[in-house]
């Protein structure tokens, strides 16, 4: 019998309801809807689109490995079922042997997941299980993360030849897997005998925005595990920037602080196409018996730290130094180290308050260059008071074994020991090193650089020294480095001392203002009146007036 369509009419207004997003809540007691986070889950399946799970704290959740497979929101911090505020977070804790979180998907569209408000610890490993940690996000899964604290994970005895594929906290695997970190988020105190002991991202992608985000005191325990803080391997990508779409929070900085590891205490970057960016970002507070107290970069990962000149992010002001790699200790060598064919470019980036260990006095307190395919610049950068843990002329700044160096308007200065050079090459065999060096300050170091074996490769120009007896040298003058600012003070040979030579001469200083500017009060050194530049991180007077700046900037 052919129906008409008004007798069609009731069905099809049931199977649009159905098609809606469901709203569900989990907890204790009436008027909650599961008593589990799982039921609620398989419920959400039965709807197309992202429901709402509310999980409320009255309930217990223990031993939870939950496996999310549709898209769905869970959103934490409700005190009873039906409570219109929220107070804290919904604890989540694992077995101590599989993963809290597990969000995977094989769909060619994939799954979209928020999380709000939860607590998630106590994941772990075991040898016959796929998925660790605390979240482990697979496949063609899209994961947002709010106001959120991942902790006490622990993953222990990891398999010799496996310890590229287990994080602690959380892991990021395939090359559809996405993990973005909105806002208010702490990752802490977890421990992998793996690579990266907070985050692992093991070809998937990783967005963190610059609105209170903190990575610290987690672990890459033992000799193998590198990243105490992130790991970023296999076409692994990490990218730190705000959301010109998002709401216009305060622009403050990723703080990857205090965590440890052999090596790469803070991030560690390796693997061709595994790539960083981020112009946001501390890395302090590290130790390391390795190479890399702050950021180890290998095996054609690459690294870019500096500010994005697309015009819809926001950025941090520059006086809150919001991209500084500060108070870092090696044994072995570096803040930063850039090894067998890894690339690094930091721009804008504060270096200071680095240590490296007596025994290992020639491998470079703040920076390391090994390999011929190594390749670091460092480019409008404030490089000072780094250090060794004791006297000695051969504590250098920067240490190469082959590789390329480039440094561009950069202030080098107080970094012991005064005697000695800001560059230490040690080049053997098929080694070759090359320095490229302009339109930098090098304050209190007798020597560009001191060798072992071959002499490297260089060019170099408008380079200006304080001490030594060779090369330009003049007394060179700061505003109050005492308190950390090495802007120039009045009447220094460094001002209008150079016509424009390097590229990023076209490049903003570290105050984000124009370079090029002509002090009337000071001879020119070419006697040009056009393109005649500063030396250093700063062009001098150049400080832009922020009587009206409060961080909270709007998106432009």
């Amino acid at each position: 019998m052919k129906l008409s369509s008004f007798s069609l009419l009731p069905a099809l207004t049931l199977l649009a309801a159905s098609a809606h997003a469901a709203e569900y809540w989990v907890g204790a007691g009436s008027p909650c809807d599961f008593p589990t986070i799982q039921q609620a889950i398989s419920a959400a399946r039965a709807t197309p689109e992202a429901d709402k799970i509310r999980i409320a704290r009255n309930g217990t959740y223990v031993n939870q490995a939950l496996l999310v497979d549709t898209s769905v929101e869970l959103i934490g911090g409700y005190p009873t079922c039906g409570a219109t505020d929220r107070l804290g977070y919904t604890a989540l804790a694992g077995n101590l042997r599989e993963a809290v979180l597990v969000i995977a998907s094989d769909a060619a569209d994939g799954i979209e997941v928020h999380l709000d408000r939860l607590d998630i610890s106590q994941g772990g490993w075991a040898i016959d299980t796929a998925h660790w940690g605390g979240i482990s996000i697979d496949g063609t899964a899209r994961v947002h993360l709010y106001d959120s604290v991942v902790r006490n994970n622990r993953l222990n005895n990891v398999p010799e030849g496996t310890v590229d594929r287990f994080g602690g906290g959380i892991t990021v695997r395939g090359p559809n897997a996405e993990l973005a970190i909105e806002r208010w988020v702490d990752i802490r105190s977890n421990v992998t005998s793996g690579n990266g002991g907070g985050i692992l991202v093991d070809g998937g992608r990783l967005t963190i925005r610059p609105h209170l985000v903190t990575i610290k005191q987690n672990r890459a325990a033992g000799g193998l595990g590198k990243g105490g803080g992130i790991a970023i391997l296999n076409g692994g990508v990490m990218v730190e920037e705000t959301d010109p779409t998002g709401p216009a929070l305060p622009v403050q900085p990723v703080f990857v602080v205090a965590n440890d590891a052999m090596n790469g205490g803070g991030i560690f970057v390796s693997g061709a196409d595994s790539r960083l960016r981020a112009g946001e970002i501390v890395i302090s507070d590290h130790s390391v018996g390795g190479f890399g107290s702050g950021l180890l970069v290998e095996d054609q990962g690459d690294v870019r730290l500096g500010i994005s000149a697309d015009p819809a992010l926001r950025h941090c002001l520059p006086e809150q130094e919001c991209l500084r790699l500060s108070d870092n200790a090696s044994f072995s060598g570096g803040t930063l180290a850039v090894r067998t064919g890894g690339r690094a470019r930091v721009e804008g980036v504060v270096m200071r308050g680095s240590t490296l260990g007596y025994a290992q006095r020639r491998r470079g307190s703040a920076f390391v260059v090994h390999g011929n395919a190594s390749n670091l610049e460092i480019i409008g950068s404030v490089v000072a008071d780094n250090a060794c843990s004791a006297t000695d002329p051969e504590c250098a700044v920067i240490a190469m074994r082959g590789g390329r160096l480039r440094f561009e308007f950069t202030t080098f200065a107080r970094n012991a020991d005064e005697g000695g050079a800001l560059i230490y090459s040690d080049t053997q065999g098929d080694d070759v090193a090359t320095i490229e060096g302009y339109t930098s300050l090098i304050a209190d170091k007798e020597r560009l650089y001191s060798l072992q074996g071959i002499p490297p490769n260089e060019d170099l120009y408008c380079l200006l020294k304080n001490r030594g007896q060779t090369g330009d040298v003049h007394p060179i003058t700061f505003q109050d480095p005492d308190d950390g600012n090495y802007r120039l003070a009045p009447g220094n040979a460094a001002i209008d001392y150079c016509d424009d030579i390097a590229p990023s001469s076209q490049e903003p200083d570290l105050n984000r203002q124009p370079r090029g500017i002509d002090d009337p009060n000071h001879p020119n050194r070419f006697g040009r009146n056009t393109h005649t530049y500063d030396l250093g991180a700063y062009e001098f007077g150049n400080v832009p007036d922020r009587l009206f700046a409060n961080g909270f900037e709007a998106a432009r």
